[in-house]
């Protein structure tokens, strides 16, 4: 009985090893603040560091709706994940003149936020984490009209 309790311990540890995401990249990011330049400006980089499904919570007055997203709905959907120097400039004389808060950085996590300066058009909270000396995208906040 102990040996068969011990297998299935074993096989159930064994699927959650290969369900989880791997964290990796080449090299660790020497700052979050070149890290997050580089990820919201460089498509292929950030697809490269998210945490998979990607967490999305969308608020609106009353309730909160969570959606995950696989890579492959991602890109399929070219879901603009946060708005980088080129969004940026295009908004820089609208209503939705982007706003960027100081980033909250500790060891292993990160959250920062950008918004529309004078308005509530758009208020998007990122959370990003930290594994090995690399920081991911784990989570968007996301609330507007």
């Amino acid at each position: 009985m102990q040996a068969q309790l011990a297998i299935l311990l074993a096989m159930l540890a064994a699927s959650k090893a290969v369900a989880a995401p791997a964290l990796a990249c080449p090299k660790p990011d020497l700052t979050f603040a070149a890290f997050f330049y580089k990820f919201k400006n460089q498509q292929n980089f950030r697809e490269s560091r998210l945490v998979l499904p990607l967490v999305i919570a969308s608020r609106d007055n009353s309730k909160t709706n969570i959606t995950r997203y696989s890579a492959a709905q991602i890109h399929s959907n070219r879901m603009r994940l946060i708005r980088g120097e080129a969004a940026a400039r295009e908004l820089s004389d609208t209503e939705g003149r982007l706003c960027e808060g100081k980033p909250k950085v500790g060891r292993n996590h990160a959250q920062i936020t950008q918004s529309s300066c004078e308005t509530d058009v758009y208020s998007d909270l990122y959370s990003f984490l930290r594994r090995d000396g690399c920081w991911f995208l784990e989570k968007i906040e996301t609330s507007g009209l």
